[in-house]
């Protein structure tokens, strides 16, 4: 709260709010109010995420040792929905799976990675993907500067991703765009490769089941998830990982 009306006394125009949800014991109840007060002070821009058991983390191995219940994936799901409908009502966009704005508010930084676009990272640890190469700088402060003091390149490393990983990575991101989805012409540009035969036949049986569509024609064409693929959308992205494409 103080956070916020901070940014808002210092001029800050768009201010974005980052929330989780589905942490165990979260009543449904008490998650309403919670969004329902911080879309009440007027941000213009929303982040909901059900919390993630990331490897390593403290809340990880409390979990593992039996110490810490994760949450029912039903409670998740009404919670998700619970989410949209709320952001909806009240004028916050669902445009990507957990990112919420009022109209013309995206956050165009993030929107940058969805859509697959270069950008430069700069500073220690930073990662960039410019003119079809990864890369990251050194990690530790001290080394990054004294790189730059000698007028070297900080980069600690750097590759050339295989068509088939710039695919994957392209549907991975871009597929979490719920209205947009992936421009087919734009996966041409970026690694010369057709999901359609590339991910065949598991391309074909996502459509099959519902989980994946095509839209338009021609260099309009996209694909994107339906609503019921957004909601399993990891386990339809396994399914289309490098280890299974075809070419």
């Amino acid at each position: 709260r103080r956070a916020f009306a901070v940014a808002r006394s210092a001029g800050f125009r768009r201010v974005n709010c980052d929330l989780i949800f589905a942490f165990p014991g979260q009543d449904p109840v008490a998650w309403r109010e919670d969004l329902l007060e911080v879309i009440g002070w007027g941000p213009e821009h929303l982040s909901c995420y059900e919390l993630s058991y990331e490897p390593g983390t403290a809340l990880t191995r409390l979990r593992d040792a039996g110490r810490w219940e994760q949450e029912e994936n039903a409670r998740c799901l009404e919670l998700f929905e619970q989410t949209q409908e709320l952001c909806a009502t009240h004028g916050y966009g669902a445009y990507e799976v957990s990112a919420f704005a009022r109209s013309g508010e995206a956050s165009l930084h993030n929107l940058a990675y969805w859509r697959s676009l270069e950008w430069v990272g700069i500073g220690a640890g930073a990662a960039s993907w410019r003119a079809g190469e990864r890369r990251r700088n050194l990690e530790r402060p001290e080394l990054y500067e004294a790189a730059l003091a000698r007028a070297a390149d900080p980069v600690d490393e750097r590759e050339r991703p295989m068509p088939v990983t710039l695919l994957f990575d392209a549907l991975m991101m871009g597929l979490r765009l719920r209205e947009e989805g992936v421009s087919l012409q734009r996966l041409q540009r970026l690694c010369g490769l057709d999901p359609a035969v590339a991910c065949a036949p598991v391309w074909q049986q996502l459509h099959d089941e519902g989980l994946l569509e095509t839209i338009g024609a021609g260099p309009e064409q996209r694909a994107r998830a339906t609503p019921r693929g957004l909601l399993i959308l990891d386990d339809v992205l396994l399914r289309l990982a490098p280890n299974r494409l075809e070419v």
